[in-house]
């Protein structure tokens, strides 16, 4: 009967033993997926690397801010014509269509 109960005893100690196991690994996951936990791991890393993106932008552009205004001035004076196509157009279609005096002196033969 003795080893009966000794080996319950050790059952128990073992079960026990691997049940504080469970909630050592319950608690350590409860500790990883909570919401500070996550936030560290995720936003942290991002925003220090959008940090690292604005300010290596920055750097950039006040390295090439003649090529920076450079393009704006070009994309606002394609702007502009594009906003003046149709009227530009038509003074160009004016000034180089050929004139009425032009005309008549290129069907008439000069007789001199």
């Amino acid at each position: 009967m003795t080893s009966i109960k000794d080996q319950l005893r050790e059952d128990k100690a073992i079960r026990d033993a691997a049940r504080e196991v469970i909630d050592l690994d319950v608690a350590h996951v409860k500790t990883l997926a909570s919401p500070d936990a996550l936030r560290g791991r995720t936003v942290t890393p991002a925003a220090d690397r959008a940090q690292a993106l604005r300010k290596n932008a920055a750097e950039t552009a006040s390295d090439n801010k003649g090529k920076i205004a450079a393009i704006v001035g070009a994309a606002a004076s394609a702007a502009i014509l594009w906003a003046v196509r149709e009227p530009l157009m038509a003074l160009i279609d004016e000034l180089t269509a050929p004139s009425e005096n032009t005309t008549a002196e290129e069907e008439e033969p000069n007789d001199a």
